[in-house]
């Protein structure tokens, strides 16, 4: 149940859609923004953390010892997970240049709130 239940509480933790609803008052913004965050926040996380306790587990069932594959499991996913983390910034962030502006006011909030700012 814990192990479940971690990368759900590690997603809810690092949502920042806080973030961007403090700006509604600085920034015009759809009502569709803070949602889009709230979403990309979640997915990702669950997504990255589930994809690095996958390895954890498997170098476990391999029989190898636990802070040993805690080791491997962050060294080798990890850097996957932080190359496609820094993709989705920066996709996110490109959604600028399509010059609509809710479109990029959209991905930009979405790159803040995926790179917690």
């Amino acid at each position: 149940m814990i192990a479940a239940g971690l990368p759900l509480i590690a997603a809810i933790a690092g949502v920042g859609a806080l973030v961007v609803l403090s700006f509604s008052g600085v920034v015009e913004q759809t009502e569709t923004t803070p949602i889009l965050g709230l979403m990309l926040g979640l997915t990702v996380d669950i997504d990255y953390s589930l994809f690095i306790r996958y390895r954890h587990r498997q170098k476990l069932r391999a029989w190898i010892r636990m802070r040993q594959s805690i080791g491997l499991a962050t060294g080798t996913s990890g850097t996957a997970v932080r190359f496609a983390g820094i993709t989705v910034i920066i996709v996110l962030a490109a959604l600028n240049s399509t010059g609509i502006g809710f479109l990029g006011l959209m991905g930009t909030a979405g790159s803040a709130v995926r790179s917690k700012i």
